[in-house]
């Protein structure tokens, strides 16, 4: 559903058949020589690469980058706020698109990605660059990330050594009530 894939039902792409399709993926390789496989993502691929580490327990290594298990409060009232369907959207109003598909309202990828001093230019490409993501791929990225109390999670089944990457200043996860650094994200991801 994302990129120059097809775009199908909304209610056909969520993060569990993101991981599936990766875990595919995976078996491919292997069956083709591979004995080493390393999955590497970012935002909501670092979230598929977690399902699909947690679940299918098939890959060597993860690498998260852009993710964390916990959301700063202004992250979570930027992100509630910052999405609209995408058929309102003019790069994508012309697709025909389900409804159900979601994208960032013009203007707000600047302070919801961008914290910090940023070239107009590298924002402006950014805002160019963005994509689609499903009502339900958002909601079982928060199940993923932001699991209900009690409840076990897929995270928890990884095996796999992983590296955890996310920028200081990356106002999601970072902010004067939870300073990011080495310690406070390796102790909030383990």
């Amino acid at each position: 559903g994302a990129g120059e894939s097809s775009h199908p039902a909304s209610g056909r792409i969520s993060v569990d058949g993101n991981a599936y399709v990766m875990h595919q993926v995976v078996q491919w390789l292997r069956g083709h020589g591979f004995d080493r496989i390393n999955a590497i993502g970012h935002s909501l691929g670092s979230i598929t690469a977690m399902q699909e580490a947690g679940t299918y327990q098939d890959v060597d290594r993860l690498v998260l980058t852009g993710i964390m298990h916990r959301f700063s409060q202004v992250a979570v009232v930027a992100l509630q706020t910052s999405f609209y369907p995408a058929v309102s959207d003019p790069k994508f109003s012309a697709l025909g698109l389900y409804t159900g598909y979601l994208t960032t309202i013009p203007g707000v990828r600047k302070s919801l990605f961008f914290a910090g001093l940023f070239q107009s230019s590298i924002v402006a490409q950014d805002e160019l660059a963005k994509d689609l993501v499903t009502a339900i791929e958002v909601s079982g990225a928060t199940a993923v990330v932001l699991p209900l109390p009690g409840t076990p999670t897929v995270s928890q089944q990884i095996s796999a050594p992983t590296l955890v990457i996310v920028g200081k200043q990356d106002m999601l996860f970072c902010d004067a009530t939870q300073v990011c650094t080495a310690d406070t994200v390796k102790a909030t991801e383990a």
